[in-house]
């Protein structure tokens, strides 16, 4: 039977690239979160203007059932004088036809304000079957208070966009500092161990004659190596694979 182990071990004394590489993965969560922020940022707007669209539907179909309640009672008038023959039959035909159009877009409103509501029921997320309403009518709101520059100004303030194409950016320039530092060098610590054991199978010596079959006693042999030393990693060429590289990234 035979075994044998192994044991390594190194830590980096020195390394260059290390704190750039940290440096990068830092700016890539930076930008991750810059992301999540910007997602965030336009479900909110979605569902704001999901919202928004149901309040106008629900404003629509009441201007569509108003004006239908209207025309019927213009048709009940109009019939109501055709009986008494002050009014000529084609009159009634353009009641009833007034009524019937006014029907028509109070159907289409209702079909659009059920759509809408669907619209938001998806955004939201909520259950199949859960009716949602636009609590707060349409209102005017206020004139807006900012002139044109100083709106882009504060569009671009506090953007998580523009945040995150800088963080992003910053990271393409950690990226390239990482390149540029496996140019340097580097030293390296390491140890290494070993141990190893060796038993030799038990053989079987028949002997002919007046003695029986004898065995010979088990062999067993065993050693260990240990090694400790530095390494040191310079890159003295790389036919300018880095140098293209941090270019790509500066760019």
């Amino acid at each position: 039977r035979d075994w044998s182990s192994d044991v390594c071990s190194s830590d980096l004394l020195i390394s260059f690239e290390r704190g750039a590489a940290l440096a990068e993965q830092d700016q890539r969560l930076t930008a991750s979160l810059r992301d999540y922020g910007n997602a965030l940022r336009q479900l909110q707007l979605e569902v704001s203007e999901a919202y928004y669209n149901l309040q106008l539907a629900d404003q629509l179909q009441r201007i569509r059932a108003a004006v239908t309640r209207n025309d019927t009672l213009v048709r009940d008038q109009v019939g109501a004088l055709k009986a008494s023959g002050l009014v000529p039959r084609l009159d009634l035909l353009r009641a009833e036809a007034a009524l019937q159009h006014s029907r028509f877009r109070l159907e289409q409103a209702e079909a659009l304000r059920q759509s809408r509501r669907q619209a938001l029921t998806n955004k939201l997320n909520v259950a199949f079957g859960t009716m949602l309403r636009a609590q707060t009518t349409v209102a005017l709101q206020p004139p807006w208070p900012l002139a044109l520059d100083a709106t882009l100004v504060a569009g671009l303030r506090n953007n998580p966009a523009l945040e995150q194409l800088a963080a992003e950016r910053q990271a393409l320039l950690r990226q390239a500092d990482r390149r540029n530092a496996q140019l340097l060098p580097r030293l390296q610590l390491f140890a290494a161990g070993g141990g190893s054991s060796d038993l030799l199978t038990k053989p079987v010596i028949d002997l002919n004659g007046c003695c029986a079959e004898s065995n010979t006693r088990q062999l067993a042999s065993q050693s260990a190596d240990w090694i400790a030393g530095l390494r040191l990693h310079w890159r003295l060429f790389d036919a300018g694979t880095s140098a293209g590289e941090i270019g790509r990234a500066h760019v």
